[in-house]
């Protein structure tokens, strides 16, 4: 991805890929990593809230290097996959109270880990596909583009 791609918001209020990297890195170690320990410690335990938007603003993302932001998130995906090998079976079964859903297995926490992956990978995806299409022209007449074009006036509506 070129430095410009990178830096590319398709939206006002939307992040653009590094900023999307760095939301993950949080979430790894605030949404998932240490509930999933913060469970395994003390069963029913009461989650804290956390502001993603909040937290991203203060990371400065949109500001580093992209290749520091993936050694971190390569640092602290690496802790989580260590403390999801020590998991049991057993584990999966406890749980913990979010304040606004409820309560949470860790296997839930797992689950949502993946989904919440594939999420933000498919987002960066589209933050790709949509800052080519000012490039395209006369190719944005074929099928694939029309899902980004859609996308991207979603998040321009709501800017």
């Amino acid at each position: 991805m070129s430095p410009e791609l990178r830096h590319w918001r398709p939206a006002p209020s939307e992040w653009c890929a590094l900023e999307v990297v760095g939301h993950l890195i949080e979430t790894d170690l605030r949404a998932f990593l240490n509930r999933v320990i913060a469970v395994r410690q003390e069963p029913g335990v009461l989650f804290e809230r956390w502001d993603p938007d909040l937290v991203e603003a203060s990371r400065c993302d949109h500001e580093r290097e992209a290749e520091t932001l993936l050694d971190e998130f390569a640092k602290v995906r690496a802790l989580g996959v260590g403390v999801i090998r020590e998991l049991a079976a057993e584990d999966l079964v406890l749980s913990g109270m979010h304040p606004d859903v409820g309560p949470l297995t860790i296997g839930n926490l797992l689950a949502e880990w993946v989904a919440h992956d594939r999420a933000h990978i498919a987002q960066i995806g589209m933050i790709v596909r949509a800052a080519m299409l000012t490039g395209m022209d006369a190719a944005t007449e074929f099928g694939h583009c029309e899902e980004v074009q859609v996308w991207l006036d979603q998040r321009n509506r709501s800017s």
